[in-house]
């Protein structure tokens, strides 16, 4: 389970975003509850960028964050967001 932990002024949330599935021999695949449009969910067979999401250690990709990702790049510059990776 991909858990979304966000800080804001005196704020916080918690959110459990997604689910990261074993895919056969592709690999991981990916089942992401985005707010925009409307609280839609997104099945990505290829994580992609959003492979930041899974490995935070990982290569780093020049305009992809967390905070971006997960659809808070409109909020103000202040907002913290991290993700943890919690097993079923």
């Amino acid at each position: 389970m991909l858990r979304e932990r966000g800080r804001v002024g005196a704020g916080s949330w918690v959110a459990d975003r997604g689910l990261v599935l074993r895919c056969g021999d592709r690999g991981e695949c990916m089942l992401l509850g985005v707010t925009e449009p409307a609280e839609a969910a997104l099945f990505l067979p290829a994580p992609g960028l959003y492979r930041a999401l899974l490995d935070p250690r990982g290569a780093w990709q020049p305009g992809v964050t967390v905070r971006d990702l997960l659809g808070h790049c409109d909020r103000d510059h202040d907002v913290d967001v991290t993700v943890e990776l919690h097993p079923l």
